[in-house]
């Protein structure tokens, strides 16, 4: 398990480098704070998840706010639930959302998590 990365130094990006460039191919969890991270940090990070190489993750913790209101949220999120309707996390068991914030930033996780390709989900909380 890799350290807690805050988004807020651009952490997201070098995680998404490593999971995309395979240089981690034993990573069973992350804890990812996308807390001010750019929305295209998320998007990168939801593209090296959706990749081959993220195939061996079992846990995801994923920080999207802080108490104040960010209007980027339901981005971040739907931008971050790409990766979830990829066949690669198959073996996932668990996803910890937090932070959402409001019903729009539910919406999207919801959306992301209709695809169904995430069968071996036995936790989401």
């Amino acid at each position: 398990k890799l350290p807690v990365l805050d988004g807020r130094r651009r952490t997201s990006s070098c995680l998404a480098a490593l999971i995309r460039g395979g240089k981690v191919p034993s990573l069973t969890e992350i804890d990812v704070r996308l807390v001010g991270a750019q929305i295209q940090e998320c998007q990168a990070l939801a593209l090296s998840l959706a990749s081959p190489h993220a195939g061996s993750l079992r846990s995801i913790d994923v920080s999207f706010q802080l108490a104040t209101y960010d209007p980027n949220v339901p981005v971040k999120i739907s931008a971050f639930c790409v990766s979830l309707a990829s066949p690669h996390l198959n073996k996932l068991q668990a996803l910890k959302v937090r932070t959402i914030g409001d019903v729009p930033g539910l919406l999207c996780l919801c959306a992301g998590l209709g695809s169904g390709k995430l069968s071996s989900l036995s936790e989401l909380t």
